[in-house]
């Protein structure tokens, strides 16, 4: 579990796709799964301490869907691991941030994703932020939102809000395509499922906010 957190620091989705592994070579699936859903905690802790940094003032608006989406995987991570199946060993050692590889390739992700943003605000118009957030989470959450935040000129509306937001639940999605790729169905159900409601619940509180 620990290791699992650790490593959610530099890649949540590394770390699922490392369980989604093992539990496909019979390790066992509950735990593994609660481990995934630890991991997704931690990411998006992480999307607000990015936030925090970067966009302190779009915090506040993400907080409420951040925060009950967190509570979902943290309540299932919690749920998950306490069952009374035997313990798995996994190695989900992090890999160092600041390893030079790492650093080119979300350099990389990072200048591609803000071209892709630029061209699209440029033919689609300050909407199309959303898409572009959209898309880019899917691959890399840290980047998609860097991005967004980039827009200071949006972030007194709510285009950045929903730009965070939208790369948030597009990064879990792809978790669980991910996962589901290369892990079994059992793990990749659990895994799905907690997902789903986490999504559901932050919709929840998003629209009541909204209105």
């Amino acid at each position: 579990m620990i290791g699992a957190a650790a490593g959610a620091l530099v890649s949540s989705t590394a770390v699922t796709l490392t369980l989604a592994r093992s539990a496909k070579d019979g390790a066992e699936f509950w735990r593994l799964a609660g481990a995934a859903c630890l991991a997704a905690t931690v990411s998006i802790l992480r999307v607000a301490g990015l936030t925090l940094i970067v966009g302190p003032a779009v915090l506040p608006k993400i907080a409420p869907v951040a925060t009950v989406a967190a509570v979902v995987f943290a309540c299932m991570a919690v749920f998950l691991t306490r069952s009374e199946h035997k313990r798995a060993a996994v190695d989900v050692s992090a890999r160092n941030p600041f390893e030079v590889r790492s650093l080119f390739l979300f350099a990389t992700i990072y200048v591609l994703a803000l071209s892709a943003s630029e061209v699209l605000v440029a033919y689609l118009g300050n909407s199309a932020v959303l898409l572009a957030s959209i898309i880019s989470g899917s691959f890399d959450v840290d980047v998609a939102v860097l991005t967004a935040l980039r827009r200071t000129d949006l972030q007194a509306s709510d285009i950045v809000v929903h730009a965070v937001l939208g790369a948030m639940a597009a990064n879990a999605i792809g978790r669980v395509i991910l996962a589901a790729s290369v892990g079994p169905a059992r793990f990749t159900m659990l895994y799905a499922a907690t997902t789903t409601m986490a999504i559901a619940f932050g919709f929840i509180v998003f629209i009541w906010n909204s209105q």
